[in-house]
């Protein structure tokens, strides 16, 4: 099983006033440095699937309130 991500909100008004305090206190620098280590990992044939997941952990660490890591199947 892979993971997956999913908005759940439960406070719109309050999740996004926290999500813009986390981009401007360091969410934005996080976020390039998780999408600069899946291009320098996306380089190699090999390093593909794991450019792949730092690029998603880069759109976690932009904007993390309310979201929410899920348990999805693969056929």
């Amino acid at each position: 099983m892979t993971a997956g991500l999913a908005n759940y909100w439960q406070s719109d008004a309050m999740a996004l006033l926290l999500n813009i305090l986390w981009f401007v206190l360091g969410g934005l620098v996080m976020g390039l440095g998780w999408w600069l280590a899946g291009v320098v990992c996306a380089i190699t044939i090999l390093g593909i699937p794991f450019g792949i997941q730092h690029i998603k952990l880069a759109l976690i660490a932009l904007a993390p309130i309310g979201m929410q890591v899920v348990p999805t199947r693969r056929s």
